[in-house]
């Protein structure tokens, strides 16, 4: 996030986190954000810690057995350096089952994607740093047109247990 320009200040960085909050957490929300995080399995052991009773998990992140995935491997828009994981359905139910949370529904996300949000991941997939702005230059007309569909991401919903 730093090397696309967003101040330090303003990022939300888990290796910073209190041990534990001094009121338990009801909700966490993760869109598209959960396969940035270094170390996943001592963060949802950090968010069992941290969870009310009944706390959920709203989830929605790249999903690695997707057809999407299969069929444009290289080129898949979840494939950039800054994911440090891709799951599938059945490795996130297995992650959170172990710190008793359960799955409790899934779910399809669609959203609305810019061209100008493809442009940027056009150049980010192919490590081009001057891509961004040529492409911007050459769809500046399009680049706020947006487009309903999913891009190989899957939505899920996790219960406490405890």
């Amino acid at each position: 996030a730093v090397k696309l320009g967003i101040d330090r200040k303003n990022l939300f960085l888990v290796e910073e986190l209190p041990e534990e909050f001094p009121v338990k957490t009801d909700v966490f929300v993760f869109f598209d954000s959960f396969e940035h995080i270094p170390d996943q399995y001592k963060f949802v052991e950090w968010m069992r810690k941290n969870s009310a009773s009944g706390a959920q998990i709203l989830l929605i992140a790249p999903k690695a057995d997707s057809f999407s995935q299969k069929i444009m491997w290289p080129f898949w828009a979840h494939r950039i350096p800054d994911h440090q994981f891709h799951w599938s359905e059945p490795g996130l139910i297995d992650l959170f089952k172990g710190y008793s949370f359960a799955k409790i529904k899934s779910f399809l996300p669609l959203k609305s994607v810019t061209v100008r949000t493809l442009v940027i991941h056009v150049g980010m997939i192919f490590q081009i740093k001057s891509a961004p702005a040529l492409l911007v230059k050459i769809f500046n007309p399009i680049l706020n047109i947006s487009l309903w569909f999913n891009i190989g991401e899957h939505g899920l919903i996790f219960k406490s247990e405890v």
